[in-house]
């Protein structure tokens, strides 16, 4: 046996206690493993799934797992997992008496695997990009964030949550949040804070772009608040989002803004230092959390999120979907800005008006599980979105971490300027 077999197998064998799964399984992956291994990794994650209250798993246990799992498995393949079982046994019985600590040990074997698959990983773009393919440079930068991030966990666990109460309620304080400009939102919701995600969604036509730059350049909007927003498009052209932005703080319509170009001129530059706006098509996460890093916005607004290019292999759209925004979250955090996505609803809140977060599209696996606050915007007519004289919206909370309240609020929207009002 190898010595990355050996560490696979070592690895595992301390994934039989539950309390060491539990301190490490955002951190694993079946591709770390050997092939041959792939299944009984897969095994030991169902088990603690589907049988919560376990507190060990046994090599009896796995070995019934894996003939309820696949009853028709050949001869040779059961016999192959049985071989590695016995292996697995005899391997936990050594590692109990090693020198290191048992969080230290479980790390010293991540971090090898983890080295071992980011070799073959970047090996494997460099031969792409030899090829000519300009997307590799952006999937190794992907890699090498996602490996940087584990190292920050293999290194040490980060500070202990802090007792000082002082530091809790600043932290925990309502002043410390991004306010919304709609005064029924705000005393619901309160606002959103740096480190967190939110989605707003709706159907075409119904106004969900509308609403973002409400929130953010609209009256009392988060840049008249004194915050650098960056509003990322990668539906419509942004040069036509900053008009919209225009007349949504100068409250004139275009034709307007063309008649008073100077006023409007003087009026935006109130705000225009804390806008930036930028075209992202085809970006990666990577070469957004680059700009990201290079503008500094307390704000951030990706329109839509659900299109941004995420790199890797997926059997269905609402898998990418899932990781897209579990990604979106992670980076929220790691640049500490507060972020919102504008999303599509599905077909289901088709002749509806109050929307829930499983009607955002790809939300039935997973992708509003990632969000803080979910905002679904309907209209009366919410099923013909071709009639627009329907000024009537309806705001529904129906994810909210942040406070705890979900409902309706009744709004109107004014299309030509982009804002919304009681």
């Amino acid at each position: 046996m190898s010595e990355i077999q050996n560490i696979e197998i070592n690895l595992l064998s301390k994934l039989l206690e539950k309390q060491n799964y539990l301190v490490v399984k955002n951190y694993l992956s079946k591709e770390l493993f050997s092939e041959e291994l792939h299944d009984l990794y897969e095994l030991i994650v169902e088990g603690y799934e589907t049988h919560p209250t376990l507190e060990r798993l046994d090599i009896e246990g796995l070995s019934a797992l894996n003939k309820i799992k696949d009853p028709y498995q050949s001869l040779s393949k059961l016999k192959l997992f049985e071989n590695i079982l016995f292996e697995l046994n005899d391997n936990t019985l050594k590692t109990e008496n090693n020198s290191l600590g048992n969080t230290e040990l479980l790390i010293s074997y991540i971090r090898s695997l983890n080295h071992q698959l980011l070799g073959q990983q970047i090996a494997s773009l460099g031969m792409s990009f030899a090829k000519g393919s300009k997307d590799a440079i952006d999937e190794v930068t992907d890699l090498l964030n996602k490996y940087n991030n584990l190292e920050d966990f293999l290194d040490e666990f980060g500070e202990e949550t802090t007792q000082d109460i002082d530091k809790l309620l600043e932290e925990s304080s309502n002043n410390n949040r991004l306010k919304f400009n709609l005064e029924s939102l705000a005393r619901n919701v309160y606002g959103i804070g740096r480190g967190e995600f939110g989605a707003i969604f709706a159907l075409p036509e119904t106004g969900k772009s509308a609403f973002a730059l409400h929130l953010c350049f609209g009256e009392n909007g988060f840049a008249s608040q004194g915050n650098k927003v960056l509003y990322l498009g990668n539906e419509e052209r942004t040069s036509r989002m900053m008009l919209r932005a225009i007349s949504c703080y100068t409250g004139m319509p275009r034709d307007e803004l063309e008649l008073n170009v100077e006023e409007a001129r003087e009026k935006f530059n109130e705000i225009s230092s804390n806008v930036v706006m930028k075209d992202i098509q085809d970006w990666t996460l990577p070469k957004i959390e680059k700009y990201i890093n290079k503008i500094e916005p307390a704000v951030v607004v990706l329109d839509q999120g659900d299109k941004v290019t995420v790199h890797g292999q997926y059997s269905a759209s609402h898998e990418r979907l899932r990781e897209l925004f579990k990604s979106l979250r992670e980076l929220a955090k790691r640049t500490n800005v507060a972020l919102l996505t504008v999303s599509q609803a599905s077909a289901d809140a088709r002749g509806r008006t109050r929307l829930t977060a499983m009607d955002m599209e790809g939300s039935k696996i997973g992708k509003s599980a990632e969000t803080d606050l979910i905002i679904g915007i309907a209209k009366a007519d919410n099923d013909n979105e071709d009639i627009e004289e329907d000024t009537t919206r309806f705001l529904t909370v129906s994810k909210n971490k942040i406070s705890g309240w979900h409902g309706t609020i009744v709004v109107n929207i004014n299309p030509e300027l982009s804002q919304y009002g009681v």
